[in-house]
Order: C-alpha cells, then sequence, then structure tokens
C-alpha cells in the first residue's frame, strides 16, 4: 500500500529545501524507488513546497519539475495552487512564463493543456489570465479560445474569453460555436455569460430562453470596465 506520508522522506527533502540544494534534491528524488518516490511526490506537493516563498519556489521548479515534467509537472502545480492562495506563490513568474513559451511549437502539448486545466480557474485577474494564456499560446487566437471556452468556471476567464473573441477576426457563426461549448456548463454564470455574447454580437441562432436582457449603453460599459462586467454577469 502507497504511503502518503513518511518522516524520513520528509526530513531528507526538508533539509535540502533548507539550503537550496535543488540540484541534489533532484538527484535524491531520482534515486528513488517507485513507490518512495510517489510518496515523496505526496510529502513536496503538501508539505515542502507550499512552505517555500517565490523565489525559492520556482528555483525548484526550474532545476527539479522541469528536469522531467511528466513526473513532476502536476506535483508542482497543486502545491502552487496552495501557495498562490495563500499569496506565497506568483504565476507570473519568470520561470512559469518561460515554460509556457516552451509549449507553443507543440500543437498538441500535453504540459500546456495540464498548466492551463490547472491554472486558469485559480487566477483571480484577468490580467493574470492574460498573462498565462499569452505564455503558453503566444498570438495563437484559436488556442487560447479553445482553453477559454473548456477552462472550468471562473469570472477572469470569462471576461478574457469576452475579449479574446472581441479582438478576434472571426464571424459570428465561429463566434456562436465557442457560445455553444461555454453553454454546456448549464450554470447561471454561464448562461448569463451567453446572453452578454448573444446581445453584444447579435447571435440569434442560439435556441434558448436567456433572462438576461441589457440595454445599448450597458454594452458599451462592459467592454474596457471589469468590475461593471462581472456585475452584468453575476446578476440575477
Amino acid at each position: 500500500m502507497e504511503k502518503h506520508f513518511d518522516p524520513v522522506i520528509n526530513s531528507s527533502l526538508q533539509s535540502l529545501a533548507k539550503t537550496k540544494s535543488w540540484t541534489q534534491m533532484r538527484e535524491h528524488l531520482k534515486n528513488l524507488s517507485s513507490s518512495r518516490f510517489r510518496t515523496a511526490s505526496n510529502v513536496m506537493a503538501e508539505c515542502l513546497l507550499p512552505q517555500l516563498d517565490n523565489e525559492s519556489y520556482w528555483q525548484c521548479f526550474k532545476v527539479v519539475a522541469l528536469s522531467c515534467p511528466k513526473a513532476y509537472l502536476m506535483t508542482f502545480l497543486k502545491a502552487a495552487a496552495i501557495s498562490y492562495k495563500a499569496g506565497r506563490v506568483k504565476f507570473m513568474s519568470h520561470e512559469f512564463m518561460e515554460f509556457g513559451q516552451t509549449t507553443q511549437q507543440s500543437e498538441n502539448s500535453l504540459d500546456r493543456q495540464k498548466s492551463l486545466t490547472f491554472v486558469l480557474p485559480l487566477l483571480q485577474t484577468p490580467q493574470e489570465v492574460e498573462a498565462v494564456l499569452t505564455a503558453f499560446c503566444g498570438d495563437n487566437i484559436g488556442r487560447k479560445l479553445n482553453y477559454l471556452v473548456v477552462a472550468p468556471e471562473s469570472k477572469p476567464c470569462y471576461y478574457v474569453l469576452f475579449q479574446t473573441i472581441r479582438s478576434a477576426d472571426i464571424s459570428a457563426t465561429e463566434i456562436t460555436e465557442y457560445v455553444r461549448v461555454v453553454l454546456r456548463r448549464t450554470s447561471r454564470l454561464s448562461y448569463n455569460f451567453v446572453s452578454i455574447m448573444c446581445e453584444y454580437f447579435s447571435l440569434d441562432t442560439l435556441q434558448g430562453h436567456f433572462s438576461l436582457r441589457l440595454q445599448p449603453y450597458e454594452l458599451s460599459r462592459i467592454e474596457t470596465n471589469y468590475p461593471r462586467f462581472i456585475e452584468t454577469l453575476t446578476s440575477v
């Protein structure tokens, strides 16, 4: 049976973290058996990594996680989620942005998919969503839209999705297809978002009863005003 915590493993990793011996930590982890490595991953995600400050976390990420993203990426992202919510780690870091850029050349990057699926709904501002999307997708608008419409629901993501569609050179038919994907969430926010999109882009082919109705002056106010957009999105 897999052990979730081991005091010996924890002590070894904590000692290496205390001296910021990231290369030694990487080699130590590499030499563990499969079962002990799984235990070490749990210890790192829940105990060790969430204790690190922003600089130390991303230094460790660069040396350890990027040595084998397949083995480490989700461990580090889970820990980063804890630290981000506590205000210790920022995703708009040079190391994470640089990592995202390495995934841009691949049409179907598993690292990009894992990272964006996990990170996007955590982000608290549209500026962060924009920065992370650009790091992983570059100027590929279609790729950005594909990730935004399937990302777990979040208010900043809805705003960036709205703004990205506004700036994209795409037809009403294409916009409708993106909106249909959002509609599958069947949540109050998704219905309100679809209402906004139908009103703003004059989409008349979507079937459904959307209660939110906006006046022309309201549409212009949500274009560049995030608080106003969220107020509209969350209205009853």
